[in-house]
């Protein structure tokens, strides 16, 4: 189990299209967000390497709404309050180790099932030690 927990400042933006002046607001908010799962994998190894492949399946959830944001054109706001959303997550991904000061990683992960999805996150590091 993890929880995160995190601070997201506001943005605005304005802008004109055909003459009509249009803005967008986020407030600031604070999510907090649990996450559950299961990853199983293999470890690969020999004098002076070790490689571990691993694919994972998890459930991600939000504890508390997003924050809102306001819409506004010459027809008035228009306001929309976060919600809370839930995905399921799913990643493969490996690690290899080359004798004792290099390291490299490569994540893949996608969620579904929710309002809200990641359709594709890549993960890369690399790790040289001297």
């Amino acid at each position: 189990m993890e929880l995160v927990y995190g601070s997201v400042s506001g943005k605005s933006f304005s802008w004109e299209d055909r003459g009509m002046a249009l803005s967008m607001k986020d407030k600031d908010y604070n999510p907090l967000i649990g996450r559950t799962g299961v990853d199983v994998g293999r470890t690969f190894s020999g004098d002076d390497w070790k490689i571990t492949a691993r694919a994972g399946l998890g459930y991600q959830f939000d504890l508390l709404a997003n924050g809102e944001t306001v819409l506004q054109d010459a027809s008035g706001e228009k306001r929309f309050e976060g919600e809370k959303d839930s995905r399921m997550l799913m990643n493969v991904g490996m690690n290899a180790e080359i004798k004792d000061n290099m390291r490299f990683g490569l994540e893949l992960e996608k969620s579904a099932f929710g309002k809200y999805n990641v359709d594709n996150a890549i993960n890369a590091n690399f790790r040289y030690s001297f």
